[in-house]
């Protein structure tokens, strides 16, 4: 019983540095962005595109709501201090 928890544990810590190595990639990601938008002088924040992504990640990841809004709120927040 232990082993397979462990093996259990093993296999979230793998998972959770797989998603900093994503949340890495895509903060080095909106970098970039912000050249861009600082090169074009567009706002940092779009709304259109945050409220899009919101909505397809509530409906097609079979997660609550509720984490999903709360977890691309940090996400997004981030994301536009970067930007700034």
């Amino acid at each position: 019983m232990v082993e397979e928890l462990a093996k259990w544990r093993a296999e979230i810590d793998l998972i959770d540095n797989e998603i900093m190595k994503w949340l890495v990639k895509r903060f080095e990601l909106t970098k970039k962005i912000r050249r861009y938008k600082t090169l074009h002088s567009l706002p940092v924040m779009d709304k259109e595109r945050e409220e899009h992504i919101m909505r397809e990640k509530i409906g097609s990841s079979g997660l609550p709501r509720k984490f999903i809004q709360d977890l691309y709120k940090i996400i997004f927040e981030e994301s536009r201090r970067i930007q700034r």
